[in-house]
């Protein structure tokens, strides 16, 4: 495994504050926005603040051993590299596989739910999206448009992510307080529906809301200091998260 101390100084772009930008980015999404109504809807009512809680818990087990083996191990690969490290290079590869995975599809995902949401914004305007067929042209341009970002460089793709961070934490706080304000009592009631059965099934899907502050351990070769900035990261991420 590469010593990370070797590498450019010159490629070390990426600070404490880049680091959480990229891990609340990856994280925060659809399970905010999405996930939480849904099993507040459907499988916990008002308790769904329980299962996050939970789900948070049980996300913190995973990022302590991230934030173990990446000051172990401070160097690009994230779990291919920890894998190979401890299993070797068969269950490694096998692990590099499923994060390609993961990443491929989560993307598709991500692009298909903003693409139908431009589709619908422009139904009454001439919608170039085939629904017959399963494509969606506005969500293949909104992945030609992130790759073209990330091959302009470090640089211009840091900036994007950080700037959508950003905005994205602003939304959030609005809707926090937006919902804070227009709070009532009588909307707990019954606090869980479905009893314990109903938190602990909705922490499974709140779970997934949790996933992506692993995406810091990629860039251990990209920070001058991985060792302390990486599980700073990696916490600080969960934390906003939770």
């Amino acid at each position: 495994l590469e010593d990370p101390s070797h590498t450019n100084h010159s490629a070390e772009k990426y600070t404490l504050f880049d680091l959480l930008c990229v891990g609340v980015g990856a994280t925060v999404g659809s399970g905010v926005f999405v996930v939480t109504g849904q099993v507040a809807h459907e499988i916990a009512g008002p308790s769904v603040i329980f299962s996050w809680i939970v789900a948070g818990v049980a996300c913190s087990l995973s990022a302590l051993a991230y934030a173990e083996l990446t000051c172990r191990w401070p160097s690009a690969g994230s779990s291919y590299t920890y894998v190979y490290a401890t299993l070797g290079e068969f269950f490694a590869v096998l692990t590099a596989w499923a994060l390609s995975l993961e990443c491929g599809i989560s993307g598709a995902a991500v692009a298909r739910s903003w693409g139908a949401k431009v589709s619908a914004l422009l139904a009454d305007s001439g919608d170039l999206s085939d629904a017959d067929s399963g494509f969606n042209v506005y969500a293949f341009f909104l992945q030609l448009v992130v790759v073209m970002v990330f091959l302009a460089g470090v640089d211009l793709s840091k900036g994007v992510v950080n700037a959508l961070t950003v905005l994205k934490t602003t939304v959030i706080l609005l809707m926090t307080l937006c919902g804070a304000s227009l709070f009532q009592t009588k909307h707990l009631q019954p606090l869980a529906p479905f009893g314990l059965k109903g938190v602990m099934k909705g922490a499974t899907m709140c779970f997934f809301g949790f996933i992506g502050y692993d995406e810091v351990c990629c860039l251990a070769q990209e920070t001058p200091n991985p060792r302390r900035d990486l599980p700073l990261a990696i916490f600080g991420t969960l934390l906003f998260a939770a």
